[in-house]
């Protein structure tokens, strides 16, 4: 008897979109409808305690000095691959959850990387990194891409302090942030075309200003979304 892999839908965005909270609400909604959910997340998960302290030192602030761009990326490959391997492979192949639900992903590193300064012929198959934007359409079964239309940094900071001494990524500043927000919305548009030609997988762009006021809204319309790819994959 073979096992039915679970969707795997990652969430993608830059700060301030709502990603962490809207997850959460999803998770709970796909719960009640008796789907079984892993939530998950990257740079750092709490389910392996390894990663979130490669990730206190890959983006608290007191270490920022000290990280070059390449020595941050290395450690964001490094968390990347623990978890695929530790965490996503024996999760996807175990027949016990239906619904992979994952906080940021390739994108996200990629993007971040970009700005900070990574060279982005290195995210090639002849480039240094291991992983590039083409390997998110081969991974996530739905990507959930986050967008606000104006970035704004107080949104941002409010939602989380997760280090006493600052996020070196939410420390950058507006112009910084402008610039995140700008790649994700080309690359979307990027990962959309190859999208297109595939039956089995997905990439939904949302522009969250759309749903200021309305979380609940939010989630619902997600839910719904998740839903139809899941029983589109029969994983119910």
């Amino acid at each position: 008897m073979t096992t039915k892999p679970p969707l795997y839908v990652v969430f993608e965005g830059g700060e301030g979109t709502y990603k962490t909270s809207t997850i959460a609400a999803v998770a709970d909604r796909l719960t009640n409808h008796g789907y079984r959910v892993l939530v998950t997340s990257e740079p750092g998960t709490p389910h392996l305690p390894v990663t979130m302290e490669l990730r206190k030192i890959m983006l608290d602030n007191k270490y920022d000095a000290y990280l070059p761009p390449y020595a941050r990326e290395f450690i964001s490959q490094a968390i990347r691959q623990i978890h695929i391997e530790k965490l996503i492979r024996p999760a996807y192949n175990s027949g016990l959850y239906d619904v992979i639900l994952q906080d940021r992903g390739i994108m996200s590193g990629i993007i971040y990387a970009e700005a900070c300064g990574v060279d982005a012929t290195d995210f090639t198959p002849e480039g240094l990194l291991q992983t590039g934007i083409a390997d998110a359409f081969r991974i996530y079964d739905l990507t959930i891409v986050l967008n606000r239309e104006k970035h704004s940094l107080d949104i941002a900071t409010s939602v989380k302090d997760e280090f006493g001494s600052g996020d070196a990524m939410e420390s950058r500043g507006d112009d910084f942030h402008s610039t995140v927000n700008a790649k994700f919305k080309e690359y979307s548009n990027v990962l959309s075309a190859t999208y297109d030609k595939c039956s089995t997988r997905s990439l939904k762009s949302i522009n969250v200003d759309e749903y200021d006021g309305k979380p609940l809204a939010l989630s619902t319309y997600i839910f719904d979304i998740i839903n139809r790819h899941a029983a589109k994959k029969s994983v119910l």
